[in-house]
């Protein structure tokens, strides 16, 4: 396939120590073109030990190839449509947000919009 540029945050860390028995990982990817893709990622000890975690990711921004993912994730995002625009996945948090403002500034809320969950 090729060469894929996986970049691999670490928000608390990369150390694990004896109160610390959990490594938080944000894994992200860009691609120019509709590309999806599965690998793994491994991790060494301070003995040489690999442990391998396999990863998946999708540029695809089609719903039908994104569907099960937005199945498992139903309480992190919303998909709105309206006639007209296009439409947005947006997080959960972001939608309640918006949805929030709505109703202070309009009197309105997202549930005049199509809520697709």
């Amino acid at each position: 396939m090729g060469y894929i540029n996986v970049k691999l945050l670490y928000p608390e860390g990369k150390n694990l120590n004896i109160t610390r028995k959990k490594l938080r990982v944000e894994v992200t990817y860009k691609s120019d073109k509709p590309q999806s893709f599965t690998t793994k990622i491994e991790f060494l000890d301070e003995n040489q030990r690999c442990y391998s975690i396999p990863i998946s990711g999708t540029t695809d921004n089609c719903l039908f190839t994104n569907y099960g993912y937005m199945q498992r994730a139903i309480n992190e995002y919303k998909i709105l449509g309206e006639y007209g625009y296009p439409i947005l996945i947006v997080s959960f948090i972001l939608y309640n947000f918006i949805n929030k403002k709505l109703q202070d500034v309009n009197n309105i809320t997202l549930s005049k919009l199509y809520i697709i969950t």
